[in-house]
């Protein structure tokens, strides 16, 4: 799990080929005033989602951790705070759903995660993650998720 400002978006560049074209992505987007959906980057290699939502109490969320894809969370406008935690703490009847490429699971732990706007988070296989989550009271958010792949 990484928690950065976009300022240093640069230092993770040689982390994984898909991660240049996914910030350059994100940084084309400040410039402008993307609208939700899904946006193609490189195929299904490497795409992006528009989210536009309010936060909620933690315990309307479910964890989820995924295996295809690593998570680069950006917080374009708003704040909200995400939970993450090491996947071995997942429940083991866990199952995973491969055509969402996604695993849900109730689960108390982890540690909680701030980020405010220019704020981006990247999530690994190996992290579960809970975003969406309020702070005090209910907070609009507009966040750009780029999937990366994790074959390259």
């Amino acid at each position: 799990m990484v928690l950065d400002l976009f300022e240093n978006r640069e230092l993770y560049f040689n982390m994984h080929s898909g991660f240049k074209p996914a910030f350059e992505f994100i940084e084309a987007c400040i410039s402008g005033n993307p609208l939700p959906g899904k946006y193609e980057i490189n195929a299904e290699k490497v795409y992006a989602m528009v989210q536009e939502y309010e936060t909620v109490p933690e315990n309307e969320i479910l964890w989820e951790a995924h295996r295809k894809y690593i998570d680069i969370q950006y917080i374009f406008r708003g704040s909200e705070f995400i939970h993450c935690a090491n996947i071995r703490e997942m429940p083991p009847d866990t199952v995973y759903n491969e055509e969402k490429d996604c695993l849900l699971c109730s689960f108390t732990g982890g540690t909680q995660l701030k980020l405010n706007t220019g704020n981006f988070a990247v999530f690994y296989p190996h992290d579960m993650h809970k975003p969406m989550c309020m702070a005090d009271s209910p907070s609009k958010v507009k966040k750009i998720i780029v999937k990366v792949e994790v074959q390259e």
